[in-house]
């Protein structure tokens, strides 16, 4: 049984896999709906030589305040005792620990005997953390379609040794946490199914409705996610709000809480991306910024630019409103209702009849464009006609709508039927 009390309230995860988590960042994308973070991978002996300084600088950890709550460590050590001892100095100020197996791209590569030497090593650092440490473990394991009865062979050891949570998530060439469509859903759910304990899933880049879509179908605890969630922050918000609120919001939690002027870049790119692409000027000024008062004046001037665009396109938008409107107008007051016409075209050849003429023409016009509902249509009416007790000369015509285009010709057939008024 998991001792992760926290997880019943996890659906929505930062994924471990994000390339910068300070503490800044973190309080953000908690405001809007993130349920779970982790830390960056700290190295185990930079822990317990510098307590303090990795605390409050590399992990960014609020000893005081549950802001930042509930929050994973991720550490990476090659030696059990000092894991041991970081994981101990830890109590307290994190949920759960997440034991980094360093397993590189290539370790598929390697012979059978050094994967299996890397593999068991693994395993007896979390056994070792389960058995001295009171701290809950978590593990990141990859899988794919292919190799879905080893991940739950690997699942289960895992849990043997003290693993509570398993974090899923998928390699490719040169990327550790690729992308999850759902073709891989069926391959979630067995591994989900098959291993007794809770697990996360790591989608990398995707939208809340198939991150919702994908829990409801696989059955797992959460989704986690990289690329969608620092291209937008708010992701997992309800209403979402605008960009130039997003960046007040952030700039705000970077001026109380001391963050490295590389980060704020970072996610100022991320969550800004787009219109610093559209205006180079203010995208090359972000690069030479040095401190956060810099890049405060240019979020401002951003947010004016941004203003005029927007003001710019509601004017656009109103304008071709207003252009259709007419339009419209124009079009009613020259429309004849379909039902007027029919009832006009049926009194002129009613009135030609009565008035002594001696031949009528209908012209009953059958085309390529036409719905097979309105062609049926019409030869019923020249049927009922010809049915009628009236003389009738049937004239059929083929025309060449369009002859300088042989490939898409267009081909009318008209049917005249001629009634004699005369002695018939």
């Amino acid at each position: 049984m998991s001792s992760l009390k926290f997880l019943s309230n996890c659906r929505y995860v930062a994924s471990p896999f994000t390339n910068v988590q300070d503490l800044s960042w973190r309080l953000l994308i908690r405001k809007l709906g993130v349920h779970l973070c982790f830390t960056n991978v700290v190295r185990v002996l930079d822990v317990i030589q510098d307590a303090e300084n990795t605390r409050d600088n590399l992990l960014g950890i609020l000893a005081t305040r549950q802001e930042d709550r509930p929050l994973i460590v991720q550490l990476f050590s090659e030696d059990p005792d000092t894991l041991v001892e970081a994981v101990n100095g830890l109590e307290g100020l994190c949920d759960a620990v997440d034991i980094t197996n360093n397993l590189s791209d290539n370790f598929n590569d390697l012979p059978d005997d050094k994967q299996l030497e890397k593999w068991n090593w693994w395993l007896s650092c979390i056994q070792r953390v389960h058995q001295d440490c009171k701290m809950p473990i978590i593990c990141k394991l990859p899988f794919n379609q292919q190799t879905t009865d080893e991940t739950i062979k690997k699942g289960t050891s895992l849990q043997e040794v003290g693993c509570e949570l398993l974090l899923l998530h998928r390699k490719s060439a040169g990327k550790i946490n690729a992308n999850i469509f759902k073709k891989d859903w069926d391959s979630i759910k067995v591994i989900r199914e098959s291993v007794s304990l809770p697990i996360f899933v790591d989608v990398g880049l995707s939208t809340k409705w198939e991150i919702d879509e994908c829990i409801e179908y696989t059955g797992v605890q959460g989704v986690a996610v990289s690329e969608s969630l620092e291209g937008n922050p708010s992701l997992f918000c309800k209403k979402q709000p605008p960009v130039s609120d997003v960046v007040r919001q952030y700039l705000e939690l970077c001026r109380l809480h001391s963050t490295p002027i590389s980060n704020i870049k970072h996610h100022i790119n991320g969550f800004c991306g787009f219109y610093l692409s559209r205006f180079h000027d203010l995208s090359t000024n972000l690069k030479d910024v040095q401190n956060l008062k810099g890049i405060e004046q240019l979020m401002e001037e951003l947010e004016e630019v941004i203003s005029k665009l927007s003001e710019f396109k509601k004017r656009s938008r109103d304008r071709k409103r207003e252009e259709m409107t007419e339009v419209v107008k124009e079009k009613d007051e020259n429309h004849v209702p379909r039902v007027v016409l029919k009832k006009l075209q049926k009194e002129r050849v009613e009135n030609a009849m009565k008035s002594d003429a001696q031949r009528v023409a209908i012209d009953f016009t059958l085309m390529d464009c036409m719905l097979n509902k309105d062609k049926t249509k019409s030869l019923a009416e020249a049927k009922s006609l010809r049915t009628a007790r009236l003389p009738i000369d049937k004239y059929m015509e083929q025309k060449d709508m369009s002859p300088k285009k042989k490939k898409s010709r267009k081909q009318a057939f008209s049917i005249v039927l001629t009634v004699n008024q005369g002695n018939g």
